[in-house]
C-alpha cells in the first residue's frame, strides 16, 4: 500500500544497503512512516522495530511489514535496546505530523541514534538538502521533481 508520504524503494534499499543491513540484522526505523525502509530491512532478511508518531501512518505500515511497529516519539523512545543500525528518513514537509522543524529535529535525534547503535553499527538518515549537519560523512541524491536530499552516514 502506497501513500503520498513514501520513499521510493530504490532509495529505501539504498539506505538500507549502506548501513549494511544482513539477514539477522536489527534495526530501528525511527520514523517508519508506511514502511518503505522497514520493508527494505524485512526483504533483506532483517528484523525491524519502527516507531512513529502518526498512528495513521502506523496502520499503513503495519499493512506493509511484519516488524515490530510502536507508537512513540523518535526523540524519546521506549526502549534502551541496542541495534545492530538505525536508519531512517525523517519527516519533513507539508505531509508531516511532525512539530519540529526538520534540522531541529535531525541535530536533536543523532545523540539519541548513537545511544542506540552497537559498536561497528550503522546510522543512516535522509533529509532535505538544506539540512547541514557537517560533522557527519555524507553523500548528495537527486531524487525526483527537483528534489535534493542528503544521506548521511556513520559508522559506530
Amino acid at each position: 500500500m502506497r501513500s503520498p508520504k513514501t520513499l521510493d524503494y530504490v532509495t529505501a534499499r539504498l539506505l538500507v544497503n549502506l548501513a549494511r543491513v544482513m539477514p539477522g540484522s536489527v534495526v530501528w526505523e525511527p520514523f517508519v512512516g508506511t514502511g518503505a525502509i522497514a520493508y527494505e530491512v524485512e526483504r533483506v532478511g532483517g528484523h525491524v522495530v519502527g516507531t512513529d508518531v502518526d498512528l495513521g501512518a502506523l496502520r499503513i505500515a503495519r499493512l506493509n511489514v511484519r516488524g515490530d511497529l510502536l507508537l512513540s516519539d523518535a526523540l524519546r523512545p521506549p526502549f534502551s535496546k541496542v541495534f545492530d543500525a538505525v536508519v531512517g528518513d525523517p519527516p519533513y514537509g507539508r505531509l508531516t505530523k511532525s512539530t519540529m522543524e526538520v534540522r531541529a529535529l535531525l541535530n536533536a535525534f543523532i545523540e539519541v541514534a548513537f545511544s542506540h547503535v552497537k559498536r561497528g553499527g550503522y546510522v543512516v538518515l535522509a533529509s532535505p538538502i538544506y539540512v547541514d549537519l557537517p560533522y557527519l560523512r555524507s553523500c548528495v541524491m537527486y531524487l525526483h521533481g527537483g528534489l535534493y536530499r542528503v544521506v548521511y552516514f556513520v559508522k559506530l
